[in-house]
């Protein structure tokens, strides 16, 4: 069989390893200009107070965020998938700094609700995709340590972003601000998508090296399979599965972590919002680390290990609750899985089912945030703070078994990647 060390990635793309460096590094900066979403937070008060508007009603634009990326995701593959990668980072820059702009003319928070969370969240979400595959399909050779330092360093980079979105609204008013804003970054992203190196419609992998049965998955599998086949499949519902429940923590820490950090330690808000802080940083060092030792000891093995640590990190918390170095242990614990769960869901995505259709496929794995999006204000809010880690804790446990299940089913999808019905599409 193969080896990677024998399939050099500037062999296989046809792209030397320098452009292809040069090209991650652009790519993380477009990542980190383009993430207004993240940046939002430290919008949102001025705004609301410049134009009259309410919180409550202003925030129900990360709301209808979360339900529209999954499926903007999938259809930004669609399109990914007829036009490229470059293309669609290009247009979409483009079109998201125009998006922004118009944010911040708006003085009706409807207008600017729809805006925000339909109309940059799906381009956002579309030219995510396009990056994903090309930094993917630029590196096939360490696509888990690329993809999570191009993740990791995206999320450092709109951190830093944050205090000079913070540093011009106090300069100008919220809405001239946002505009400001929609013209630097919007402008910033499609000059640098122009320098990119778009990897080749149909890169080569490199051959799976792997031995699944001990939860191994290091290059790819050879298949290329559309959307059509894949919702056929049952790896697809067992990675469904898998990553709903060892994401389930991570989702409820994003949301209510601070809150949760007072009610079981007693600490007041500003120490609590700490927590947030060191979750956040913990998430891109995961990223940046898992994705490393996922290249190393294989993607599967890091899922379940990173399940079997938040699961015990929850039960530590159970039996001492209200001790706050226990408490942030979880925390970071449970970033650094995040940072890994992000990381690897794309790689194994474009590994197992192939890079052709990875956009479509993509979206389809991360519908699983819809249903937790329905479970985590219950979770966060409506049940005690230790049945909620018990529920989490055994989530965790139970991804776990999920991830073998997974492995065995894609095991199989490996031993029939000669047939015609799977195999690599003409």
């Amino acid at each position: 069989m193969t080896s990677i060390a024998d399939a050099p990635a500037s062999a296989l793309t046809g792209i030397s390893a320098g452009r292809r460096w040069f090209t991650l590094m652009l790519q993380v900066v477009i990542a980190s200009v383009m993430a207004m979403l993240n940046i939002l937070n430290v919008l949102i008060g001025p705004l609301a107070e410049a134009n009259g508007w309410g919180i409550t009603e202003v925030l129900f634009t990360f709301t209808l965020a979360f339900w529209i990326g999954s499926p903007a995701t999938i259809v930004g593959g669609r399109i990914r998938d007829a036009f490229g990668n470059r293309p669609v980072i290009l247009v979409g820059a483009i079109l998201y700094g125009v998006g922004v702009v118009a944010s911040g003319l708006v003085t009706n928070v409807i207008a600017f609700i729809l805006l925000q969370g339909i109309v940059v969240t799906a381009i956002t979400f579309s030219v995510t995709v396009a990056q994903l595959h090309n930094v993917g399909a630029l590196f096939p050779d360490r696509r888990g340590f690329v993809i999570g330092l191009f993740l990791g360093l995206g999320s450092l980079g709109t951190a830093l972003l944050t205090p000079f979105a913070a540093w011009l609204t106090e300069q100008v008013t919220p809405g001239m601000s946002m505009v400001l804003q929609g013209i630097i970054y919007g402008g910033v992203a499609a000059v640098l998508a122009t320098l990119i190196a778009s990897a080749p419609k149909n890169t080569p992998d490199v051959p799976v090296e792997s031995d699944l049965a001990e939860g191994r998955l290091v290059g790819s599998l050879g298949l290329e399979v559309p959307w059509r086949r894949l919702v056929r499949l049952p790896s697809l519902y067992l990675l469904l599965v898998t990553f709903f429940l060892a994401t389930l923590t991570p989702g409820l820490l994003i949301t209510n972590v601070s809150l949760m950090a007072q009610a079981a330690t007693g600490i007041d808000a500003i120490s609590a919002s700490w927590m947030s802080s060191a979750f956040l940083i913990a998430t891109g060092l995961g990223g940046l680390v898992m994705g490393y030792l996922s290249d190393k000891v294989g993607e599967f093995r890091m899922l379940g290990i990173m399940a079997a640590l938040v699961g015990l990190s929850l039960v530590i918390v159970v039996l001492f609750l209200s001790s706050i170095p226990v408490f942030v242990g979880m925390v970071v614990i449970s970033g650094l899985a995040f940072g890994c769960y992000t990381t690897l869901l794309p790689a194994i995505v474009m590994n197992v089912y192939g890079q052709r259709h990875f956009g479509v496929n993509y979206g389809i794995l991360g519908l699983q945030v819809l249903v937790q999006s329905l479970l985590l204000p219950w979770l966060g809010a409506a049940i005690p703070i230790q049945t909620a880690f018990i529920i989490c804790a055994t989530a965790s446990f139970l991804g776990i078994g999920a991830v073998l299940l997974a492995q065995r089913s894609i095991q199989k999808l490996l031993e029939s990647r000669q047939r015609p019905v799977l195999g690599p599409e003409v």
